[in-house]
């Protein structure tokens, strides 16, 4: 898997605003988290497929990640594995999935993510944990 490190001229947010990335095949729940976390400030970018959204968060200069962890072809545990292998440090990246899915998800799979969140997923639960400082 490549990974792009170009990134774009683009006017940047304020130093306080939270960069995420949303990874997520399924349209729908991508954009209902993505425009709830637009509503509390934060900078959001979505991506429906995992080698698009691992570019983005090249791109974007990101804070934290939510990661479906059931995607077809790179599954979001393999996206996950990767993103920690470029950003070690500081990159929050949280996992979503469906209760039944993560159900299916071994623990230790799972200690790849800094928290795992089942769907529908809530914005308020989101928000807390979003890094305080940016990276």
């Amino acid at each position: 898997m490549q990974i792009s490190l170009h990134r774009p001229h683009a006017t940047r947010p304020s130093p306080e605003t939270r960069r995420v990335v949303i990874i997520d095949d399924d349209a729908e729940v991508a954009d209902s988290i993505a425009d709830a976390l637009r509503a509390t400030g934060c900078d959001v970018q979505v991506a429906y497929d995992s080698a698009d959204g691992i570019d983005a968060v090249a791109q974007h200069h990101t804070d934290c990640v939510l990661i479906d962890i059931d995607m077809p072809r790179i599954d979001g545990l393999e996206v996950a594995r990767c993103l920690r292998e470029v950003h070690r440090k500081g990159l929050v990246l949280i996992g979503i999935t469906g209760e039944s899915r993560a159900a299916g998800v071994a623990a230790a799979d799972l200690s790849v993510f800094d928290h795992c969140l089942a769907k529908p997923v809530d914005a308020g639960a989101v928000h807390p944990l979003l890094p305080q400082h940016r990276r």
